[in-house]
């Protein structure tokens, strides 16, 4: 070490000698400085701050005692665009703030004290400008009007996804992707969800199990066609379906629309078959 010499190896002479490449104070709590002034700092292979179990396979090792934060990054300074600079503008990274907090960065543009503009937490959640809360495991806030902030995409912790769509619609009232996919480079749409709910795709694969084949099988029972008609004049819809009103407040299954539409178109072949056959002995019987 060179102490009283400056980084430039010249001696420190004069009433406001520049700062030091070591300093070491005796006072106060025993500051060590260390090209404060500029230049670089270096230590050997491993650097320890607080006392920490010491451990030789982690290079930097941090220790805050008590809650305290184990490390803190504050950035400042004002962007070109600000034209009336702030009281305050700057950016400060938290790590492990209170042992609930495992990372938080807080920007303090609009509030002095600090808005925790992005949090990760001990137990996993995180948050971007928003309070996790209500099982809301992830929250993106739309904060465009600062008075009342509105939840524009939230994760819960059930896996839920929300996506608030009240804006998602341009100025003719079609309706915004909320997902969109696209092959490049074509850049054709090739999976979109809209706020209007609808969903495109190319293809989409839905397995049935089972299969409605089993209408073919020999101990398959088919309905006579007379209570067929019987059901249909009792209950306004096919045997094997709900009502209408069920399946518009509902939703349908896919598959499971799929397999008994199939299942009816393969009973209705049955009906045409054994019609053909009646219509061929009635022939005979003419003949």
């Amino acid at each position: 070490p060179k102490i009283g010499f400056d980084a430039n190896n010249n001696p420190i002479v004069g009433t406001t000698p520049p700062a030091p490449v070591l300093k070491i104070n005796g006072a106060c709590h025993g500051d060590v400085e260390i090209a404060k002034g500029g230049g670089y700092a270096s230590v050997g292979r491993w650097l320890e701050v607080g006392n920490p179990t010491r451990s030789f396979n982690v290079a930097a090792n941090i220790k805050a005692s008590g809650t305290g934060t184990g490390l803190k990054v504050t950035t400042s300074g004002y962007p070109d665009n600000i034209t009336s600079l702030p009281v305050n503008y700057n950016t400060q990274l938290f790590v492990n703030r209170n042992r609930t907090h495992a990372l938080s960065v807080f920007n303090t543009l609009n509030n002095a004290n600090g808005d925790e503009v992005f949090t990760v937490f001990g137990d996993g959640k995180a948050q971007i400008n928003a309070p996790v809360k209500n099982n809301k495991y992830f929250v993106v806030n739309d904060n465009s009007n600062t008075s009342s902030p509105v939840e524009r995409f939230v994760i819960d912790g059930n896996g839920r996804i929300s996506i608030n769509t009240s804006l998602l619609f341009n100025s003719n009232g079609s309706p915004e992707p909320l997902i969109e996919i696209k092959r490049t480079p074509s850049n054709e749409n090739i999976f979109r969800v809209d706020a209007s709910g609808s969903v495109y795709a190319r293809q989409i694969y839905v397995t049935l199990f089972p299969f409605p084949d089993y209408v073919f099988n020999n101990n398959y029972t088919l309905m006579p066609l007379s209570d067929v008609e019987k059901y249909i004049k009792k209950h306004q819809h096919l045997p094997g379906f709900e009502k209408g009103n069920l399946y518009e407040k509902q939703g349908t299954p896919v598959g499971e629309m799929i397999k008994l539409q199939q299942e009816k178109i393969e009973e209705l072949t049955l009906y045409l078959i054994e019609m053909q056959k009646e219509i061929e002995n009635l022939k005979n019987k003419i003949k």
